[in-house]
Order: C-alpha cells, then sequence, then structure tokens
C-alpha cells in the first residue's frame, strides 16, 4: 500500500503541477497579449508622431519657400522704389533748371518796367511845367 500511496500522492502532484502550468501559460498569454496591446499602440502613437512631425516640415518647407519669394519680390520692389525716386528727382532737377533759366527774364522784366516807370515820371513831371 505504500507503494499505492505513493503512486496516488505523485499523480496528485502531477495534476497540481498541470493545473499550475496551465494557469501560469494562461496568464503568460494574457501578459503577452497585454504587451502586444501596449507594443501596438505604441507604435500607432509613434506613428501619428512620425506623420505630424512631417507635416509640421512640410509646413515650414512651404512657408521658407514662400519667404524666399517675398524677399524676392520684396527686394525687386525696393529696386523699382529706387529707380522711380531717382526718375523724380531728374524731372524736379530738370524744371529747377528751368524755372532758374526762366528767374533772369524775370527780373530783366521787373527792371525794365521800373525804367519805363523812371523815364515816364520825368516827362510826365515836364509835360506839366
Amino acid at each position: 500500500m505504500k507503494l499505492l500511496d505513493k503512486l496516488e500522492a505523485i499523480q496528485l502532484e502531477i495534476t497540481i503541477l498541470g493545473k499550475l502550468e496551465e494557469e501560469i501559460e494562461s496568464q503568460q498569454g494574457e501578459s503577452y497579449e497585454e504587451i502586444e496591446i501596449v507594443s501596438q499602440s505604441s507604435l500607432q502613437e509613434q506613428t501619428q508622431l512620425l506623420k505630424f512631425q512631417e507635416s509640421i516640415c512640410d509646413g515650414l518647407r512651404y512657408m521658407t519657400t514662400q519667404l524666399i519669394g517675398g524677399r524676392v519680390d520684396l527686394t525687386h520692389e525696393i529696386n523699382q522704389f529706387g529707380l522711380d525716386i531717382h526718375d523724380i528727382e531728374a524731372h524736379l532737377n530738370k524744371k529747377i533748371e528751368a524755372s532758374e533759366a526762366q528767374l533772369p527774364i524775370v527780373v530783366d522784366d521787373y527792371q525794365l518796367v521800373e525804367k519805363k516807370e523812371e523815364f515816364q515820371l520825368p516827362l510826365t513831371l515836364t509835360d506839366e511845367s
């Protein structure tokens, strides 16, 4: 009977160990599933972050090209403004030169009027006498 009791004890231990093994495998399976879920969500988050980062980079590239283009346009407008100022300055200088050229004529006209009045004044005085 001792052998039979030992055999039953061993079989009981084997059964208990089998159940423990199943329980451990079940828990490990759940752990693997949890790890897989966590790793999948982590991959999804990383993918979303990469997409977001790519969209930010695309936006920065677009803004950079717009700024460069705007800078070129602004430089062109500044140069054109400088040319327009130069043209206006040249036109004003011509008008000033023309005005200065006419100034002696006007002065001469006033001098002629004064001289005419000087001549007429003695004549009128002598005519009355």
